[in-house]
C-alpha cells in the first residue's frame, strides 16, 4: 500500500514573491508532494509546485501513474482524487451546518494514523 501526501516548506524570494506566496503559511513557500511507499519508507516519486497552487492542483499537472491497485490515502486538500483514481481513500468532510458521526470521526482517526507514516517521513527533509 502506497500513501500521498504533501510537504511545504518557506523559502524567500525577492523575485516572483507573488508566485510562491502561501497566504495559508503566510510566507513564500515551494510545495512538494511525495508519493511514498507506507511499508518501506521508500520515496517513490516527487512533484514540486509553487506556494500558490493547490495540492490537487500540483497532482493533476504533474500526471504521476498510479496503478488502479494501489490504494492512494490522501488527506482532505485532495477532495476529487476519486474522479482520477478510483482506489482513494480521503477522510469525510464536515457537511455543512451538521456534524460528522461518531463512526466517520473514527474513521478519519484511522485513516491518519496510516498517513502520520508519511508526515514522519516529510519530516527529514
Amino acid at each position: 500500500m502506497r500513501n500521498l501526501e504533501v510537504s511545504s516548506r518557506c523559502k524567500t524570494h525577492s523575485r516572483q514573491q507573488k508566485s510562491f506566496y502561501s497566504g495559508k503559511q503566510r510566507c513564500h513557500t515551494l510545495k512538494a508532494q511525495l508519493i511514498i511507499n507506507k511499508d518501506t519508507g521508500q520515496i517513490i516519486a516527487t512533484d514540486y509546485g509553487k506556494g500558490i497552487r493547490h495540492d490537487f492542483y500540483i497532482f493533476k499537472a504533474g500526471k504521476i501513474p498510479i496503478n488502479k491497485e494501489i490504494q492512494v490515502l490522501a488527506d482532505k486538500g485532495y477532495q476529487g482524487i476519486n474522479k482520477l483514481h478510483q482506489n482513494s481513500l480521503l477522510p469525510h468532510k464536515k457537511p455543512q451546518k451538521s456534524q460528522l458521526s461518531r463512526q466517520q470521526k473514527q474513521e478519519n482517526r484511522q485513516q491518519a494514523s496510516k498517513r502520520i507514516i508519511v508526515e514522519h517521513i516529510i519530516r527529514h527533509f
